[in-house]
């Protein structure tokens, strides 16, 4: 229900997404390892003040609704639409 939440309002936002699921995750915190299932969801838009400010909003919704430390959000510059 939180993963269909969390498209049903990017896809609001934007009109698309590309998700990936059921990836393996592992990273290490304050030395102890941890491992997970996790999900990557992708979008495809405009390199705007906007939506940097919208992403940076939409994380700390994302680390209450997970209930997370942290989330990780990339952003990848200079993509040309053709």
């Amino acid at each position: 229900k939180k993963i269909k939440e969390t498209l049903r309002e990017i896809a609001e936002e934007f009109e698309a997404y590309t998700e990936s699921k059921e990836n393996d995750g592992f990273w290490v915190h304050k030395s102890k390892s941890y491992s997970d299932s996790v999900s990557k969801i992708e979008v495809v838009t405009h390199d705007t003040k906007a939506n940097d400010q919208w992403f940076e909003n939409y994380k700390s919704v994302l680390k209450k609704r997970f209930k997370l430390k942290d989330i990780f959000i990339k952003k990848t510059s200079g993509l040309e639409i053709l």
